[in-house]
Protein backbone atom coordinates (compact mmCIF):
# COMPACT_ATOMS: atom_id res chain seq x y z
CA UNK A 1 0.00 0.00 0.00
CA UNK A 2 1.35 3.44 -1.01
CA UNK A 3 0.69 6.33 1.00
CA UNK A 4 1.43 10.05 0.44
CA UNK A 5 1.26 12.92 2.34
CA UNK A 6 -1.18 13.43 4.68
CA UNK A 7 -0.67 16.72 6.30
CA UNK A 8 -3.37 19.52 5.42
CA UNK A 9 -0.88 22.28 4.06
CA UNK A 10 0.68 19.65 1.55
CA UNK A 11 -2.87 18.52 0.38
CA UNK A 12 -3.82 21.69 -0.70
CA UNK A 13 -0.65 22.80 -1.98
CA UNK A 14 -0.72 19.93 -3.94
CA UNK A 15 -4.18 20.37 -5.31
CA UNK A 16 -3.07 23.94 -6.47
CA UNK A 17 0.13 22.60 -8.10
CA UNK A 18 -2.31 20.37 -10.27
CA UNK A 19 -4.61 23.33 -11.43
CA UNK A 20 -2.04 25.05 -12.03
CA UNK A 21 -0.47 22.30 -14.18
CA UNK A 22 -2.42 23.53 -16.95
CA UNK A 23 -0.72 26.66 -17.54
CA UNK A 24 2.80 25.20 -16.75
CA UNK A 25 4.37 21.79 -16.89
CA UNK A 26 6.87 22.20 -14.24
CA UNK A 27 4.27 22.60 -11.74
CA UNK A 28 3.07 18.87 -12.73
CA UNK A 29 6.71 17.85 -12.08
CA UNK A 30 6.92 19.02 -9.21
CA UNK A 31 3.15 17.82 -7.90
CA UNK A 32 4.25 14.36 -8.69
CA UNK A 33 7.37 14.63 -6.56
CA UNK A 34 5.71 16.16 -3.16
CA UNK A 35 3.23 13.37 -3.67
CA UNK A 36 6.02 10.75 -3.11
CA UNK A 37 6.58 9.07 0.03
CA UNK A 38 8.76 10.74 2.73
CA UNK A 39 11.92 8.22 2.50
CA UNK A 40 11.74 9.55 -1.40
CA UNK A 41 11.64 13.14 -1.18
CA UNK A 42 14.37 15.07 -1.87
CA UNK A 43 16.73 17.10 0.39
CA UNK A 44 19.04 19.50 -1.43
CA UNK A 45 22.39 20.85 0.46
CA UNK A 46 23.37 24.15 -0.16
CA UNK A 47 26.25 22.80 -2.25
CA UNK A 48 24.38 21.08 -4.85
CA UNK A 49 22.53 24.34 -5.11
CA UNK A 50 25.58 26.55 -5.41
CA UNK A 51 26.76 24.04 -8.07
CA UNK A 52 24.22 23.62 -10.43
CA UNK A 53 22.48 26.82 -10.59
CA UNK A 54 23.90 30.40 -11.75
CA UNK A 55 23.43 34.06 -10.18
CA UNK A 56 19.64 34.90 -10.16
CA UNK A 57 18.41 31.56 -11.28
CA UNK A 58 15.07 30.53 -9.53
CA UNK A 59 15.40 26.99 -8.28
CA UNK A 60 12.70 24.84 -6.68
CA UNK A 61 13.54 22.10 -4.56
CA UNK A 62 10.17 19.81 -3.57
CA UNK A 63 11.48 18.53 -0.60
CA UNK A 64 13.77 19.97 2.26
CA UNK A 65 16.69 22.45 1.91
CA UNK A 66 19.72 21.66 3.83
CA UNK A 67 22.58 23.77 5.60
CA UNK A 68 25.57 22.15 4.87
CA UNK A 69 27.89 23.79 2.63
CA UNK A 70 28.01 27.57 1.18
CA UNK A 71 26.35 29.55 -0.68
CA UNK A 72 28.58 31.36 -3.12
CA UNK A 73 25.78 33.07 -5.19
CA UNK A 74 22.10 34.81 -5.05
CA UNK A 75 18.93 33.21 -6.08
CA UNK A 76 15.75 32.67 -5.31
CA UNK A 77 14.81 29.19 -3.64
CA UNK A 78 11.19 27.52 -3.33
CA UNK A 79 11.21 24.74 -1.41
CA UNK A 80 8.75 22.68 0.58
CA UNK A 81 10.92 23.42 4.15
CA UNK A 82 14.06 23.84 5.13
CA UNK A 83 16.34 23.87 8.15
CA UNK A 84 17.06 27.40 9.71
CA UNK A 85 20.85 27.37 9.50
CA UNK A 86 19.94 27.30 5.79
CA UNK A 87 17.73 29.75 6.51
CA UNK A 88 20.37 31.78 7.57
CA UNK A 89 23.29 30.69 5.41
CA UNK A 90 21.18 31.85 2.21
CA UNK A 91 20.55 35.41 3.70
CA UNK A 92 24.40 35.86 3.91
CA UNK A 93 24.48 34.89 0.46
CA UNK A 94 21.88 37.43 -0.36
CA UNK A 95 19.50 34.43 -1.80
CA UNK A 96 15.96 34.58 -1.29
CA UNK A 97 13.80 31.28 0.11
CA UNK A 98 10.02 31.39 0.05
CA UNK A 99 7.44 28.67 -0.31
CA UNK A 100 6.44 27.04 -3.31
CA UNK A 101 2.99 28.59 -3.51
CA UNK A 102 4.66 32.22 -3.65
CA UNK A 103 6.66 31.29 -6.71
CA UNK A 104 3.68 29.33 -8.06
CA UNK A 105 1.59 32.91 -7.50
CA UNK A 106 4.48 35.26 -8.86
CA UNK A 107 5.43 32.48 -11.99
CA UNK A 108 2.13 31.09 -13.09
CA UNK A 109 3.71 29.42 -16.03
CA UNK A 110 7.13 28.44 -13.98
CA UNK A 111 9.13 29.42 -16.91
CA UNK A 112 12.82 29.82 -16.36
CA UNK A 113 12.96 27.90 -13.24
CA UNK A 114 14.87 24.37 -12.02
CA UNK A 115 13.93 21.77 -10.13
CA UNK A 116 16.85 20.15 -8.09
CA UNK A 117 16.07 16.91 -6.74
Amino acid sequence: MQRGPESIQTLRLLNALRKQSKKGLVWKRVAYLIARPARKKAEVSLTKVSKFTKKDDVVIIPGKLLSSGILTHSVKIACLRSSKAALVKTKAAGAKVITIAELMKENPSGSKTRILV
